[in-house]
């Protein structure tokens, strides 16, 4: 198992080489050790596969295939997928649901979402970027000027 020993070491190779020969495991915990490989690396599409081969079996990697969907332009399924493990307590799900309100040029709900997300971490400049940007779509430039001041701190 050369891609299990790939992963083992944080490589994302490994799970290429696990896709690749079909010897993806089933049991969770090497499940979602493969998951949080390719979400680090961004290897969204990967995630998709492997998902929809053997299931969103926690939580955890129910998020990462909503996060992973909303990449990969299926906003839909994203948006019911990211609402849901949001009900389940994974509050980190509020920037994602907010991106895809935004990608579907839903301003308002993207607000919303980006304005839940900045409450959680009010520091975080990706989190006031986005509002910016919103703020821009909607026309507000006052606010729009007022979240990139806050980018500036």
């Amino acid at each position: 198992y050369y891609g299990l020993y790939l992963l083992s070491t944080g490589d994302v190779k490994g799970a290429f080489f696990l896709i690749a020969l079909d010897e993806i495991p089933d049991d969770i915990p090497m499940l979602e050790k493969i998951i949080t490989v390719l979400d680090e690396n961004q290897s969204y599409k990967e995630v998709v596969m492997i998902v929809r081969k053997k299931g969103a079996k926690t939580v955890f990697i129910q998020y990462v295939y909503g996060k992973s969907l909303l990449y990969t332009g299926n906003y839909e399924q994203a948006l019911i997928l990211l609402h849901q493990v949001y009900t389940k307590g994974v509050h980190e799900a509020d920037y994602y649901i907010g991106t895809a309100y935004y990608n579907k040029k839903d301003y308002n709900n993207a607000l919303i979402w980006y304005k839940k997300a900045n409450t959680r971490q009010p520091d975080n400049k990706q989190y006031i970027a986005a509002i910016a940007s919103v703020y821009r779509k909607l026309g507000d430039y006052t606010k729009a000027t007022d979240y990139i001041m806050r980018l500036q701190k």
